[in-house]
């Protein structure tokens, strides 16, 4: 009984030295420490091209009149896609309540104020052939928990004015 208690005690010293040594390495690095970074197509000027691109694609269409979709995806209550319809400058919401942007400019203005606010991540895909943004992801900084946001539209359309049509001139006697 005797030689069993000290087979314990050897094994716990050991467990105790082993332990001794690992614990101080594994935690000599400190903790981890999220940094406050700026994406990097902001920095290298990346984000900024994409944008300036796609704004002088949006301006060459010439499209004044449309509508489309756009969801928000935020750390707020669930809301349906709102139907945005633009005539010029007048806009249309099917949710007056709507606190996203509410025109293609107004797009493009929230990217570049990520831009300028130097976020920490942003993404953004445009329409290739129009340049509107279809997808807007901004994570302003790394260390705020949950002020990311996410813009994404959809069921976009030109609006095509119609031509009214023109009666024929009465005949003449």
């Amino acid at each position: 009984m005797g030689d069993m208690n000290l087979k314990r005690i050897v094994a716990s010293l050991v467990l105790l030295i082993v332990m001794a040594i690992a614990v101080p390495q594994a935690t000599s690095a400190g903790p981890k420490v999220i940094e406050d970074t700026v994406d990097p197509g902001i920095t290298d000027g990346t984000a900024a091209r994409e944008l300036s691109e796609a704004r002088a694609l949006w301006k060459a269409t010439g499209i004044r009149k449309y509508r489309f979709s756009i969801q928000a995806s935020c750390f707020c209550p669930y809301r349906d896609p709102v139907k945005v319809t633009v005539r010029g400058k007048k806009v249309k919401l099917s949710d007056p309540d709507w606190f996203g942007p509410k025109t293609v400019p107004a797009l493009f203005k929230f990217i570049r104020e990520a831009i300028d606010g130097q976020s920490a991540m942003l993404t953004v895909k445009y329409n290739r052939s129009k340049g509107f943004p279809r997808l807007i992801s901004v994570d302003r900084d790394r260390m705020v928990v949950d002020e990311e946001i996410s813009y994404r539209v959809t069921k976009f359309s030109r609006i095509h004015t119609k031509p009214v049509p023109v009666s024929p001139a009465p005949e003449e006697n």
